[in-house]
């Protein structure tokens, strides 16, 4: 085999192998964006399963207040005092 020959093989090897690494990275950037994308679902999907639970609370907190409220009204009115 000649010098010559030697070379061309070698460049041709690199070739492919700078090839090989570059596919390599594209699929792993593709897999990460992908991954991105259901961490993103899986976000989402999270805070729709927690709505319903939010509302709930608001319900009963809203009806605390209220229980609260009038109580404070009769306290107040006993006493004498303005709202």
């Amino acid at each position: 085999m000649t010098i010559a020959a030697a070379v061309v093989l070698a460049l041709v090897v690199l070739i492919v192998l700078w090839a090989a690494m570059v596919y390599n990275g594209l699929v792993q950037l593709k897999n990460d964006v992908a991954k991105a994308w259901a961490n993103i679902d899986v976000a989402l999907k999270q805070r729709h399963d927690q709505l319903p639970k939010l509302v709930e609370v608001c319900r009963q907190y809203k009806q605390f207040e209220q229980g609260n409220a009038g109580a404070r009204d009769l306290g107040a009115r006993a006493s004498g005092q303005r709202l």
